[in-house]
């Protein structure tokens, strides 16, 4: 959730375009597996949220800096953020149903993050990594295959979770950096910032052809699941689709939308918080009459980033708690 530069003109408009998938992709219901549309919108859009973050990845400044400068840089426009929007999912669900265990569900909270707030500590993970990496002077070519090596092994535990059970503490590790870490997006994060050392050219038909051809085959496992060709195509879906879309916005050839940029421009503070009214719409009106929740949740979410744009102009809140 990097900031752009002048030079990416369509990169907010991307990111905001992501950041509405993610809403719709947590307003509907149902299981990924079984929705058509949850699983077109998860196939996709944090691999190439992440990829784009990556690319916006400035690593020749990072590396100049040492950790407490670089804890500094994100301390305020990031970390400050992820944990004021830790304890207020959790004082949300605290108040909704909680068990009395107060200071250690609150801790629990920072270690294994609320729902959607994994993002922010996998992306200071990426951080780090390629920080440290490159200050031993890991080239791009070894930190590619460093992050395939990563997200490879880590995603097969994640898609064959018994492969770690029965090993008491070790397996409790790895549950906790699955769900907190997604070391399996490691991969993307780092394709961006490769991506970003390259001549980026229009696409050519191909470089359209073949990320199509890679979601058609989204759709037909689908309906005819196969676990390894998925595991498969999921990698290769989205390094084609993430050159292909670096490409197009790096020679502007999408139309500007200024409320899809602000959006993308905002995108942190509107990821973190865009939880808080389907929460409240789950609460008090449940999700068994979809007919009367869709109309109600969409609403309030309209709402809510008409209220996002105005708390915006508050300095305090703008600051610290949206990381603007």
């Amino acid at each position: 959730m990097t900031k752009t530069t002048k030079n990416f003109k369509n990169i907010d408009l991307f990111k905001g375009l992501l950041i509405l998938l993610v809403i719709l992709g947590h307003v509907l219901q149902g299981s990924i597996e079984d929705k058509l549309w949850r699983t077109i919108i998860y196939s996709f859009h944090m691999p190439l949220f992440i990829g784009i973050s990556g690319f916006l990845f400035n690593v020749k400044k990072m590396v100049t800096l040492n950790l407490i400068e670089l804890i500094k840089k994100y301390l305020f426009r990031v970390i400050l953020p992820w944990t004021i929007a830790t304890i207020g999912y959790f004082l949300f669900m605290e108040i909704q149903d909680g068990n009395g265990k107060f200071i250690k569900d609150l801790i629990v909270s920072f270690i294994l993050p609320f729902y959607h707030l994994w993002f922010i500590p996998s992306f200071l993970s990426w951080i780090v990594l390629t920080w440290i990496l490159k200050k031993i002077g890991t080239g791009n070519k070894m930190l590619l295959s460093f992050s395939i090596i990563i997200s490879l092994v880590t995603m097969l535990l994640n898609k064959y979770p018994e492969t770690y059970q029965g090993f008491g503490i070790l397996t409790r590790g790895i549950g906790v950096v699955l769900h907190t870490f997604r070391p399996y997006f490691y991969f993307f994060f780092v394709l961006g910032l490769v991506f970003r050392g390259l001549e980026l050219k229009k696409p050519n038909l191909l470089e359209y052809a073949f990320p199509a051809l890679c979601f058609g085959l989204v759709l037909f496992l689908f309906y005819y699941p196969n676990k390894e060709l998925s595991f498969f195509n999921f990698f290769l879906f989205n390094s084609l689709l993430l050159y292909l879309v670096l490409k197009v916005s790096i020679n502007n050839m999408v139309s500007s939308n200024k409320i899809i940029e602000w959006i993308g421009l905002n995108s942190l503070g509107i990821y973190l918080w865009h939880v808080i009214p389907i929460l409240i719409c789950k609460s008090k009106i449940g999700t068994e009459n979809l007919a009367l929740f869709y109309p109600v949740v969409i609403f309030s979410t309209l709402v809510f980033i008409a209220a996002y744009y105005y708390l915006l102009k508050i300095n305090f809140i703008r600051k610290y708690v949206f990381g603007m």
